[in-house]
């Protein structure tokens, strides 16, 4: 799930005022590894020609960028909270603008993702019934982003881990209306974020709808990340925490395993890097994976629709054990990036101008 750039001051360096570029640039290497992930992922071994299989060696991880999507969620959403609590912003008025942030481009991914799968009606034995979502109930969970509380299959794949960014906003607007009405302080809640990483449902799982706390500590790193370099002053009460959350992973492997571990050490490197900002980002290999942040969001939306037709329509002339099927696949990756980059435009772009001006 992808914490997608937010309004306003989200995702800059504390204390600086200026644009934190290695946020950005972590997104885009996220949503690049998520893509890369299922666009080969998918095939049976021995299916695909020896060039992509040792890249799948590779690509095979490339799942734990929704971690990395998670921990930069938590780093970008303090910072929200942090100036939202300055400005005497409300819970309500917070709620609605990240709502907005996340519904409009995930409805126009959604039509596109019903409208592309009915274009291919033509060319394979699919039903219509089987290319929409097949009750009310299925499209209920699809639109509002609840499959997993009523029990049903996200019809985008990837919206899983938009039902957890939305349990997220939610415990994060509850925190700014406790602050707002002084029951409870920034350092209260902090280590109340703390306690949370350290309960039985974090190991255990917990039913809904409290199953947003199962990815908790995932998202608190980010958090604890923020909290620690806030202001631009090193503060120990952050640096703790991320070494809990290291210890705990580390040590238990039923606290999260290798996903919490990539969450925990992406929140670090948040911690630790972005003294070095502006000297990093002028790698040249991170003007490219900026670019790609910037339509991250899109890209992890759209991009199994795009990329699944592609690779099956085009995969009964040319099989994907063929030399050539290279071709097919990066053809595909480029029609996904191309996809996002009309979602951005068209619609994701143009929604967050009118969210900063209108809400």
């Amino acid at each position: 799930m992808v914490e997608p750039r937010a309004g306003g001051a989200v995702g800059t360096r504390p204390g600086s005022g200026g644009h934190y570029r290695l946020i950005e640039a972590g997104r885009g290497a996220a949503s690049l590894g998520v893509m890369l992930f299922h666009s080969i992922n998918t095939f049976p071994q021995g299916a695909l020609p020896g060039a992509l299989v040792h890249f799948r060696a590779i690509t095979r991880w490339g799942w734990l960028g929704v971690h990395v999507f998670f921990a930069i969620s938590g780093w970008c959403i303090a910072e929200r909270l942090a100036k939202a609590d300055s400005k005497g912003e409300s819970a309500g008025h917070f709620t609605i603008e990240r709502l907005l942030r996340i519904y409009p481009t995930y409805w126009a991914a959604l039509i596109a993702t019903i409208a592309l799968r009915l274009a291919a009606l033509p060319f394979n034995t699919a039903h219509v019934s089987e290319s929409v979502p097949g009750s009310f109930s299925e499209w209920m969970g699809s639109v509002f982003l609840i499959s997993p509380y009523i029990g049903r299959s996200p019809y985008i794949f990837v919206s899983w881990s938009l039902v957890y960014e939305l349990g997220f906003y939610v415990c994060a607007a509850i925190a700014l209306e406790a602050s707002r009405r002084r029951m409870a302080n920034g350092k209260t809640l902090f280590l109340l974020g703390c306690i949370l990483c350290m309960t039985p449902w974090t190991v255990l799982g917990t039913p809904a709808p409290w199953r947003v706390l199962d990815l908790w500590p995932d998202f608190f790193a980010g958090v604890a990340a923020w909290w620690a370099v806030r202001r631009g002053v090193a503060h120990p009460g952050g640096f703790v925490a991320l070494g809990l959350l290291l210890v705990l992973t580390i040590a238990l492997p039923a606290y999260g395993g290798i996903g919490r571990l990539t969450a925990v050490g992406t929140a670090w490197a948040l911690a630790i890097a972005w003294r070095w900002d502006r000297q990093l980002t002028r790698v040249p290999l991170m003007g490219p994976l900026i670019w790609i942040g910037g339509l991250s969001y899109s890209l992890y939306l759209i991009h199994i629709p795009v990329i699944s037709p592609i690779e099956n329509l085009l995969g009964r002339w040319i099989h994907s054990s063929s030399p050539w099927f290279i071709a097919v696949w990066a053809f595909s990756l480029a029609m996904a990036i191309a996809g996002a980059k009309c979602l951005n435009h068209f619609v994701e772009a143009p929604v967050n101008r009118w969210r900063k001006r209108a809400v």
